[in-house]
């Protein structure tokens, strides 16, 4: 298991290359429309069925991704793969 700091500086990181992205090289209105919605694949059943009602509710959705071997604390237990998820998006909104 990764240890607190190194977890912190990995989300941290992936959180300052999103905001990079969408605040300096995406363009129009977009970057402040999009929604990316993460979900655990192993969550509670209650988390998945409010992730589903949040998908159907968001007009500007751009996706869901949902992290099959994962549960709700993804960006705990995986904060790589959180990190490339975002980092992806991020750059898609370039």
């Amino acid at each position: 298991m990764l240890s607190t700091p190194v977890v912190a500086v990995v989300l941290l990181a992936a959180t300052l290359h999103a905001g990079w992205n969408v605040a300096v090289r995406a363009g129009g209105d977009r970057r402040w429309e999009s929604v990316l919605l993460l979900g655990g694949g192993r969550s509670p059943a209650h988390l998945r069925r409010r992730l589903d009602a949040l998908a159907a509710a968001l007009p500007r959705l751009d996706s869901v991704v949902v992290l099959e071997r994962q549960g709700h604390l993804a960006n705990l237990t995986a904060p790589g793969e959180v990190a490339e998820i975002i980092a992806a998006f991020a750059d898609r909104l370039a």
